[in-house]
């Protein structure tokens, strides 16, 4: 009796052994083939979605000089200036349109954004910006912006020409963000020359109309962005005459959109 079962238990070994052979033999030539390995989980993955490839700053160019008749001006006996931009650097490009004109230097502006589907071009919105003092942004060729809270502002100037007398300015922070533009006051400065002493006076006050120094009007921006990280703004603006836009095409406006693209710069101080 004692031999039979030691029998039987022999050969159930024998048989599970010959099993587990089987099982191992199927992996290795699973694996060896190329095919996965069998696993005990069964959860089933879902593919990841990706986005579109944006297209390169060439594509984009060229989409800005083809959607030219929407951004350029051509009003009689003025000049605008242009100049290709990633303010925001989310990747898209801006064309920026300005005009300054008039004994006390009035501004105009307009930013356009390449669209989120990359086939035309968006007018920024300036709603939150006044149509009086705004920012002479052709003045500037190099200005510092300040990255605060992910969003960068950059600074320029409002110089005004009250008479042969009286001067000012009003120095602002231009932003965009989520294609909406943002103008904060820093500052301001106010120049009169009074005849009789033929002396020039000159009174600074910050953003709350409180009276400073001249060191503290030039340093308002790292007081007003202590936190920020600098950045070495630099533009390259190209001027036409109206009649110079009327008789420019397509191809044209692409080679000066590529000039001023070459010029700009965003570099860390």
């Amino acid at each position: 009796m004692l031999k039979r079962m030691t029998a039987l238990l022999a050969a159930a070994l024998l048989t599970a052994l010959l099993a587990a052979c089987g099982t191992m033999d199927d992996i290795q030539k699973n694996t060896e083939s190329g095919a996965p390995a069998p696993s005990s989980e069964s959860a089933t993955e879902t593919p990841t979605e990706t986005e579109p490839p944006k297209p390169d700053y060439d594509e984009q160019l060229r989409i800005l000089a083809d959607n030219y008749t929407q951004w350029v001006r051509t009003e009689e006996y003025a000049s605008y200036s242009y100049m290709v931009a990633d303010l925001d650097q989310n990747g898209r490009l801006e064309l920026v349109c300005t005009i300054c004109q008039g004994s006390g230097f009035f501004s105009s502006n307009e930013i356009w954004e390449i669209n989120e589907t990359y086939d035309g071009v968006t007018l920024c919105d300036a709603s939150q910006i006044p149509e009086d003092g705004q920012p002479d942004l052709i003045s500037f060729s190099e200005t510092t912006a300040y990255l605060d809270n992910g969003v960068y502002a950059y600074i320029f100037n409002d110089f005004v020409r009250v008479n042969a007398g009286e001067s000012g300015e009003t120095r602002l922070a231009l932003s965009l963000s989520e294609g909406k533009l943002g103008l904060r006051t820093l500052g301001s400065m106010y120049q009169q020359y009074d005849p009789d002493t033929e002396e020039l006076s000159t009174t600074y006050r910050d953003e709350n109309e409180t009276e400073i120094d001249e060191d503290a009007y030039l340093t308002l921006a790292d007081t007003v962005f202590p936190n920020a990280q600098k950045y070495r703004a630099a533009f390259g603006w190209r001027n036409f005459s109206a009649e110079e836009s009327d008789a420019m095409t397509a191809e044209q406006w692409l080679s000066a959109l590529q000039t001023s693209w070459a010029c700009f710069a965003l570099e860390r101080q």
